[in-house]
């Protein structure tokens, strides 16, 4: 697994989205990806870490071959010092 410390964007911004998503249940060590579902052993996987002022974005990118064939992103979003504030004077 590769660790980065930062996400490159790229502009424009693009999102896909899958409206099929089979109908079938996807087998335990496979994944749904725009290439249909893969056992998770034929990808390679890299995990990308930013830390960022308001939250921390950890993307997970799956490729076959070079491309990119599924990304998950997860946005952990840090307390604001307002909110802290707020909380101890009640």
């Amino acid at each position: 697994m590769n660790i980065s410390q930062h996400i490159q964007p790229a502009a424009p911004a693009q999102v896909v989205l899958h409206s099929q998503v089979p109908d079938m249940a996807i087998p335990d060590g496979h994944l749904f990806t725009t290439k249909g579902v893969l056992p998770v052993a034929s990808l390679e996987k890299t995990e990308i870490v930013s830390d960022e002022a308001d939250a921390v974005v950890t993307a997970t990118e799956y490729r076959l071959d070079g491309e990119l064939v599924r990304r998950d992103v997860n946005l952990a979003l840090k307390p604001k010092d307002i909110l802290n504030i707020e909380a101890q004077e009640i």
